[in-house]
């Protein structure tokens, strides 16, 4: 977990991009799930790392997707991508800002990305790179439901 002040530490970013969080009402406390995937290896495996992705319903997550290798790969997890809310992805040095729905990302060799997203709802979703040739890169996003505390009696 992560406080909002990290949360673009170590992207480059524009200065739209931490003005765009806060439109979200991130502040310094605001509790952020951060998940690193590795997408594709240096010599050559065509694979998820890690091949499960765990989420938590409702919860501010920091997703950084990295691709080591020398091929593109797709992050596609199209019913995934349907049920959360895309804040904005980053991208590129100096970094780009999309925002909007998010279907799939797409990472060129040696790319960085970073997916700012709140998971909706709970599930399991699969996950595959659509790359003609990739079919055995696959995994799986899980989407927990979030605990709910009782209110104080």
């Amino acid at each position: 977990m992560m406080g909002a002040a990290a949360l673009l530490a170590g992207v480059a970013q524009p200065q739209a991009a931490l003005a765009g969080l806060k439109d979200y009402a991130v502040t310094a406390d605001t509790d952020i799930l951060e998940v690193n995937v590795t997408m594709g290896t240096e010599d050559g495996e065509f694979i998820f790392n890690p091949s499960t992705i765990e989420l938590v319903q409702g919860k501010l997550t920091k997703l950084n997707l990295t691709n080591p290798s020398q091929v593109t790969h797709y992050f596609t997890a199209l019913e995934f991508a349907d049920k959360v809310y895309s804040i904005l992805v980053l991208a590129g040095d100096p970094a780009v800002e999309v925002k909007g729905g998010i279907k799939e990302v797409a990472l060129k060799a040696g790319a960085k990305a970073t997916w700012i997203l709140i998971p909706i709802k709970p599930g399991k979703y699969p996950l595959r790179c659509t790359v003609k040739g990739h079919d055995a890169m696959v995994g799986q996003v899980i989407v927990k439901k979030a605990d709910v505390e009782a209110p104080p009696a």
